[in-house]
């Protein structure tokens, strides 16, 4: 399953920073959306989950917090 497809069809776009104590965040509204992703992850698997995570939180908005 390519969730980058996933996160194009849903508006979101990713972007693999760096960020400090953190893997992944959204900021979206109800349409688009941006998901940065921590570069400093050195695991692949890990930003891929986190990745998967993140979109996750933009389908079930209510679960954001």
């Amino acid at each position: 399953m390519d969730l980058g497809i996933i996160a194009d069809e849903l508006y979101l776009y990713v972007q693999e920073v760096p960020l400090d104590g953190i893997d992944g965040c959204i900021v979206h509204n109800e349409d688009v959306g941006v998901i940065l992703i921590n570069s400093l992850v050195e695991h692949e698997y890990r930003r891929r989950f986190t990745l998967a995570h993140e979109i996750g939180h933009f389908m079930l908005p209510a679960h954001i917090c």
